[in-house]
């Protein structure tokens, strides 16, 4: 089965555009807010539907910079959407990651950053 944080993860740290504005800083659980900005926390739904044959998970990445202008995390959220809409991991698994579309400008006031995120649904056979 296929391990879809993991998957996610490694086509973000691949992805030469998105690795030279945030180098390694992706993270799945964020405690503390990272000195370096701007940053990506990926966050996965794990809840599936009750169907034997179909596999499907929500994937949110939640992209967040020092306050100011949004056009690093426009950058960010682009080269992402580039690599992986329609992204496909080869059988078995079969699983093809779908843009459900990015957020409006928000602010995490309890970080101290502005975000964007970025949806997308991998649907696939179990």
């Amino acid at each position: 089965m296929l391990d879809v944080r993991t998957w996610v993860y490694e086509r973000l740290i691949d992805n030469g555009y998105v690795s030279a504005l945030v180098g390694t800083r992706i993270y799945s659980d964020l405690g503390e807010t990272p000195d370096q900005k701007p940053f990506i926390v990926i966050r996965c739904d794990v809840s599936n539907p009750d169907i034997p044959e179909t596999m499907f998970q929500d994937v949110v990445l939640w992209v967040e910079d020092d306050p100011g202008s949004y056009l690093t995390i426009d950058q960010i959220l682009g080269h992402i959407r580039d690599d992986m809409d329609g992204a496909q991991v080869v059988a078995p698994d079969g699983v093809q990651a779908i843009w459900q579309g990015d957020s409006l400008d928000l602010a995490d006031d309890t970080r101290g950053t502005i975000l964007r995120t970025g949806s997308y649904r991998l649907v696939g056979r179990r």
